[in-house]
């Protein structure tokens, strides 16, 4: 099992010394302004309030990590404040526990009020929002002992409503459901909380539910609970082996007859390839048919697996040449996902957020496959936002080269700093995080 439990870091694993000195005093600039322009969150969307909570714990990190510590106190600050109204017991804001199914609700969640902040009501995604607040309680409680020791029973409610793991036949009833979201027998989570889709069960953020247990294997350090760390790693690995098995599809490799959009494989592409069109499902091993670009569904028949450049083969042509999964459903699989249907949010949204796990997550021959339908997301005459725009330069850099790296340095550092969370980066995401990750991918690489 020690493949299934990783090593978690609270930094990427390089040294800062490694970096040339125009890029350092780049990294430390950006890292600097993003602290110093650091804004106290919010927002009343639980999923909002946690990205934007992790973009402040990641610039306490990075600012621990390269010795930039002269603001790192001001956005503690930031941080505690903003946390307060969700912890203190009597704020109108906090969290709630609800006894009918066993789990935290904030009060506008219990009133069914965030129906349109996705669901929060019906449990929908509870391990990827209350994994945000997690992240931030954990690189909080790290600078903070004191705070940690007020507020541990609030975070550690927050972190068991999804990865409580008592096995106490003892009791009549748990507190909390084991594992909401995880499913053992699957390998990886599920978004669904108490409301039935007529598709079952499906999952969009991949990216998120590693974050989210790596934020609990995180909290578990800062605590010293060595059951829950080891605990968090087990169920880490598997969510790490199915994001890169069952959403990042790995499609055939770079071919003259397919156009520079990476989406349109023309037939003398497919016919080149000669896999038997036979695949393992995640759920029950079946094959899938309705061989279409735009989604593939799952039969009752036989079993069959094939290797392609060292992978097994999960998804049919042409289904698979599309590079990723949108929407992993209980009985099919969709390109897009249910929020928007283009390309390039099909495969940002496997990326966030970037943290150091991320290392661990994304496939650099997976991204150098990707690429064109990424590069062209950025270059097109209707490009996509400014916000994906930094996320497909960050995935770009974990490519394996030098070249790759250079090219997303350059048009990163070029990009402004944010004056407020998803103005010109993603609400998880700045500037001075940006160029941590490049930096990291570039000292990772000189190393080999």
């Amino acid at each position: 099992m020690l493949d299934y439990a990783p090593l978690v870091n609270w930094h990427a694993n390089f040294d800062p010394a490694m970096l040339a000195k125009n890029r350092l005093a780049e990294l430390c600039e950006a890292v600097d302004l993003d602290m110093k322009r650091a804004i106290t969150p919010t927002s009343g969307d639980p999923g909002v309030f946690g990205k934007e909570m992790v973009r402040l714990a990641m610039l306490v990190l990075i600012a621990e990590h390269i010795g930039l510590s002269n603001r790192v106190d001001t956005v503690l600050d930031r941080m505690a404040e903003g946390l307060h109204p969700w912890l203190d017991p009597n704020s109108p804001t906090s969290f709630r526990y609800d006894i009918t199914n066993g789990g935290l609700l904030t009060m506008l969640g219990a009133h069914d009020l965030l129906h349109r902040h996705d669901d929060h009501a019906y449990y929908h995604n509870h391990h990827i929002h209350h994994g945000y607040f997690v992240h931030a309680a954990a690189a909080l409680a790290r600078h903070r002992p004191d705070w940690w020791t007020a507020h541990r029973s609030a975070v550690l409610s927050i972190c068991m409503d999804y990865f409580y793991m008592s096995s106490d036949r003892a009791t009549s009833r748990n507190p909390f459901p084991r594992l909401r979201h995880f499913d053992p027998y699957d390998g990886h989570s599920w978004s669904n909380g108490t409301r039935v889709h007529p598709d079952g069960r499906s999952h969009i953020y991949s990216s998120r539910s590693v974050n989210a247990y790596y934020a609990v294997a995180l909290l578990a350090e800062v605590d010293g609970w060595e059951e829950l760390g080891v605990a968090a790693r087990v169920v880490l690995g598997m969510e790490l082996r199915a994001s890169r098995t069952y959403w990042q599809m790995a499609p055939p490799a770079a071919h003259p007859a397919i156009p520079n959009d990476g989406l349109r494989y023309a037939a003398d592409v497919i016919a080149a390839y000669t896999v038997r069109d036979r695949v393992e499902s995640s759920h029950s091993i079946i094959p899938w048919k309705k061989y279409s670009s735009e989604s593939v569904v799952a039969t009752g028949e036989g079993r069959d697996q094939d290797e392609l450049y060292g992978q097994p083969v999960i998804y049919p042509s042409p289904f698979r040449q599309r590079g990723a999964v949108g929407t992993l459903w209980s009985s099919k699989a969709d390109y897009n996902t249910r929020l928007e249907n283009r390309p390039e949010h099909t495969y940002t949204v496997q990326f966030l957020p970037f943290t150091p796990i991320t290392h661990a997550l994304l496939d650099s021959c997976w991204l150098q496959r990707i690429w064109p339908i990424l590069h062209h997301a950025i270059q097109r005459d209707n490009p996509c936002n400014v916000q994906r725009r930094g996320l497909i330069l960050m995935a770009g850099a974990f490519r394996g080269n030098t070249a790759a790296i250079g090219e997303a340095w350059c048009a990163l550092s070029k990009m402004p700093s944010g004056r407020k969370p998803n103005d010109e980066w993603e609400h998880c995401n700045s500037k001075g995080n940006a160029l941590y990750w490049v930096a990291a991918n570039a000292a990772m690489l000189s190393r080999r």
